[in-house]
């Protein structure tokens, strides 16, 4: 079930155009994830479809009402302002009740955190905070933007883990922009290459076959297509068989 349509969407800068006729849907319980090089209009279609900032044409168009969850790709905090983890889980606005929140903790090892500050908590550490922060308000869809740049083979490991069980146990619907290539081959339901307009789209399959995929990565992503190509269906939750 379709829960997002993006239908024809345009944005420009004065006369720079950032994004053209941009169309694209999301399943509800799926993970989708959007790859593009620097400079794609990743970071401003994702602005879009969080109501951040405004299409100059096109529509975009939520079915039933949406709860959203937003993961950002940095975190800036005044290093001498001494908030903790627990503390900054009791600032969010409209977070789920203390049951829940245990739940929440618990999931992405966040429960042994809480009175570490901010400031002194590792890349991989303030990842799993930042996601637990966005599921403090219980959201349908959860948005990642980049979320494991930078992070060791071990957290990265762990984080999607945590992914994984949001989608499968808890069914949520995630979206997340990537440059990880393999990441998004290994796990996503539907994959959106973008370069200012939609190149292709599909399952990981389709969009690895696709001229266009290949034109836009090159050589870059050869290797990853004979590792990570892969034929199951995620949504059924069909086991991998790597080759």
């Amino acid at each position: 079930m379709s829960i997002f349509s993006a239908d024809r969407l345009s944005f420009r800068i004065n006369s720079k155009s950032i994004l053209e006729n941009v169309s694209f849907e999301i399943q509800q319980g799926s993970f989708t994830t959007l790859i593009g090089p620097n400079g794609a209009g990743k970071s401003t279609l994702l602005k879009l479809m969080l109501g951040v900032l405004k299409p100059n044409s096109g529509k975009l168009t939520w079915f039933n009402k949406q709860r959203l969850g937003y993961m950002p790709q940095k975190f800036q905090i005044d290093t001498s302002f001494p908030l903790n983890v627990g503390r900054l889980f009791d600032l969010k606005p409209g977070a789920v009740g203390s049951d829940d929140r245990i739940n929440i903790e618990t999931l992405t090892q966040t429960d042994t955190l809480k009175m570490h500050l901010i400031s002194e908590l590792s890349g991989g550490e303030l990842q799993r905070v930042l996601l637990a922060y966005a599921l403090l308000g219980n959201p349908d869809i959860i948005f990642l933007d980049e979320p494991m740049q930078g992070l060791d083979i071990d957290s990265e490991t762990l984080f999607l883990n945590i992914l994984q069980t949001l989608k499968y146990q808890y069914g949520k619907t995630l979206f997340m922009v990537s440059h990880d290539l393999h990441v998004v081959f290994k796990h996503s339901d539907h994959v959106i290459c973008l370069q200012k307009h939609v190149c292709c789209q599909g399952s990981p399959t389709s969009v690895q076959d696709d001229p266009a995929y290949h034109l836009l990565f090159g050589q870059r992503s050869e290797s990853l297509i004979a590792i990570y190509a892969h034929h199951h269906d995620h949504i059924h939750g069909d086991k991998c068989n790597h080759d």
